[in-house]
């Protein structure tokens, strides 16, 4: 919980998420808990702080499949990036690594939602797991 204060700091991240579908509709904890999940994206999207993209289930084998990662743009200039893979995550410092990931981001973001049409789609799947309508 304490890493969630820095979206209320006064200068808070600039964060674009990418997500399968498929890990939304994956029921961690309880329905309750994956509802408020989602909402808890919701709200960030609302204020601002977070875009997220979905890619929908439809879209047969994306550029995502090889697995996470995250690319960072530190204040101080540099660009980083962190794989995540099987026994440990690891961070990629080299150029050539980053633009590669960096490239792939741009992929993603191609084949996923609109953030409008991710937003609806966030709505829709948070009203299937507690039941109530959002407008």
């Amino acid at each position: 919980m304490e890493r969630q204060e820095v979206w209320i700091s006064p200068a808070p991240p600039r964060m674009v998420a990418v997500l399968d579908e498929v890990v939304l509709h994956r029921t961690i904890g309880s329905k309750a808990v994956m509802a408020d999940q989602i909402m808890h994206l919701l709200n960030l999207i609302e204020q601002r702080l977070v875009k997220v993209l979905v890619i929908p289930t439809e879209r047969e084998g994306h550029p995502g499949l090889t697995g996470p990662f995250t690319l960072l743009s530190l204040r101080d200039g540099r660009d980083l990036a962190y794989v995540e893979e099987a026994l440990a995550g690891r961070m990629v410092h080299d150029r050539e690594g980053i633009r590669t990931l960096s490239l792939q981001f741009g992929d993603l973001q191609e084949v996923a939602l609109s953030p409008a049409e991710s937003q609806r789609l966030l709505k829709k799947l948070k009203e299937g797991f507690d039941g109530t309508q959002l407008a």
